[in-house]
């Protein structure tokens, strides 16, 4: 009987190893799928990096000329920073409103 109930606790920590084995593959594999995503985006990254880089050579070269470059804001960008200033100001003063009642 004791080989028997031996046996049987044998098998299931075999099956329990084999199943954290399982997902711990699982999770190297989406690890390594998500490495290679951010591999990806960076070297896109690095690539967009490149060509800025390049025109701002060019911008700052005294043979290009001035009369081309735009130097205009758009307006809806600068209201959407506006908002979000506002908001954080907004969150930082609840914050520090419970902390001080604390």
């Amino acid at each position: 009987m004791s080989d028997e109930s031996g046996r049987y606790t044998a098998e299931h920590t075999v099956m329990d190893k084999d199943l954290e084995i399982r997902e711990l593959k699982h999770l190297l594999e989406v690890k390594d799928n998500r490495i290679k995503e951010l591999e990806e985006i960076n070297e896109s990254h690095q690539k967009l990096n490149g060509e800025l880089r390049q025109e701002i050579v060019q911008l700052k070269s005294p043979d290009y000329p001035k009369s081309e470059v735009d130097y205009t804001i758009n307006a809806g960008s600068t209201a959407d920073v506006i908002g979000i200033d506002e908001s954080e100001d907004e969150f930082t003063e609840q914050l520090s409103f419970k902390f001080n009642q604390e």
